[in-house]
């Protein structure tokens, strides 16, 4: 568990700071007696927190500064050597000395540094990755409790109450989501603050309007006839988990990705809104044997409200196995967005991923390089969230053995 946790930590160091392990500027510049630091300011401005500067994009700029400090990889993983071109082999094994910046683990068809592509595309597994999963988890959480709390007979309205549910459903999809697609969809393209600002504002919107309809829909359920209609929310719900089972993942992500244009959002979503049934299945199973405890029964007794019965003593005795979930999830969305990469599919052209220099073993199988080490980085990466799973699933004296060791 250990070296697991180990190399899962050193991945994450990689993502999140991998402008600065791979990039063609550099961190730290004295340029005409002014200090600069470059991959800060470019990192600004794909972000949108700062105006766009032309120099941010020229090397050759920054190589006339008087002081200069680079990073490892001199680098980006889009960027073309020509004169390094066709697959070249790893710096330590070429027996001519290449121009400009070596390339420490080789170059692709095309002249993109192998190095680069690796350092970047570990942030590009684990943004997708632990995104997809969080949505997935989100998803998966509300509909298995919800179908496991509220079961076949339990959920009960009347039929004023009903109509104003069916209201706000709809409400919730054309003023919660609908409207917000636009200018969500121009956001994906541009990534950053263009990206975050709509998404924060469909966030307000549907919590504004989960508020509104709470708070009517309880004035409105006084309203006449008070003969209340059962609701069959598990039936709802199971079947539609059982629907997104059977229909094959993979179809589900082709059609997906046929629909809208490629975007490194775009796989995060595919993968998010296909992999919620798993976490759902077992949230429901969790839910089912909680909901049936005797200490919910004792809380009904005691008057506790529906809403407080579900939040706080319900889910979160709910939840135990969830975390192991989310990291076979994670294991799993890495290897898929792998997969669509390898195929093409989803990932804008000027976005390099492990699985895309992995697809560029198949015209020409004797450069090595481009096959062996990002099959690699998928088998580590994945096998070590495995473990992390499988850990989570482990009993109780395994987690005090591992707390221990660190005190």
């Amino acid at each position: 568990m250990i070296p697991a946790m180990a190399v899962l930590i050193v991945l994450l160091f990689v993502a999140l700071f991998r402008s600065f392990l791979a990039n063609n500027i550099p961190l730290y510049a004295v340029l005409e007696g002014k200090t600069r630091f470059p991959v800060l300011e470019k990192i600004g401005t794909d972000w949108g927190i700062l105006s766009p500067k032309a120099e941010l994009n020229q090397t050759e700029h920054w190589q006339q500064a008087d002081k200069a400090v680079w990073p490892p990889v001199r680098y980006t993983s889009s960027e073309t050597d020509r004169l390094n071109d066709r697959f070249q082999k790893p710096h330590a094994l070429r027996n001519d000395v290449p121009a400009g910046s070596p390339h420490y683990l080789g170059t692709d068809g095309l002249g993109h540094d192998v190095a680069a592509i690796l350092i970047h595309g570990t942030g590009y597994s684990f943004f997708i990755g632990v995104f997809s999963m969080g949505l997935a988890s989100l998803l998966g959480i509300l509909l298995g409790a919800l179908a496991g709390f509220w079961g076949d007979s339990r959920y009960k309205k009347n039929l004023p109450s009903l109509l104003w549910t069916g209201v706000g459903i709809f409400a919730l999809w054309f003023y919660g989501v609908q409207i917000h697609v636009h200018s969500l969809s121009e956001g994906m393209q541009a990534g950053g603050i263009a990206f975050l600002k709509p998404l924060f504002f469909m966030l307000i919107s549907i919590s504004g309007l989960l508020i509104f309809f709470h708070f009517t829909g309880k004035w409105i359920n006084r309203i006449p006839p008070k003969k209340k209609i059962a609701v069959g929310v598990d039936f709802i719900i199971s079947r539609l988990i059982e629907t997104m089972t059977v229909i094959p993942k993979l179809i589900l992500i082709l059609a997906f990705a046929a629909l809208a244009k490629p975007s490194l959002w775009l796989p995060t979503l595919i993968i998010g809104l296909t992999s919620w049934p798993a976490v759902a299945r077992f949230t429901r199973a969790e839910m089912l044997h909680v909901r049936s405890m005797d200490y919910m029964t004792a809380a009904e007794t005691f008057g506790i409200s529906n809403f407080r019965l579900f939040f706080v003593h319900a889910l979160p005795n709910s939840l135990g196995p969830v975390p192991s979930l989310i990291a076979f999830g994670i294991a799993g969305a890495i290897l898929a967005e792998s997969t669509l990469s390898f195929l093409g599919i989803g990932i804008p052209p000027e976005i390099f991923t492990w699985g895309k220099l992995l697809a560029q073993g198949r015209s020409n199988p004797d450069a090595w390089w481009v096959t062996v080490l990002p099959g690699l980085m998928i088998f580590i990466t994945i096998s070590c969230f495995h473990r992390l799973g499988e850990y989570a699933q482990s009993d109780n004296r395994q987690k005090r053995r591992f707390i221990e060791y660190f005190r």
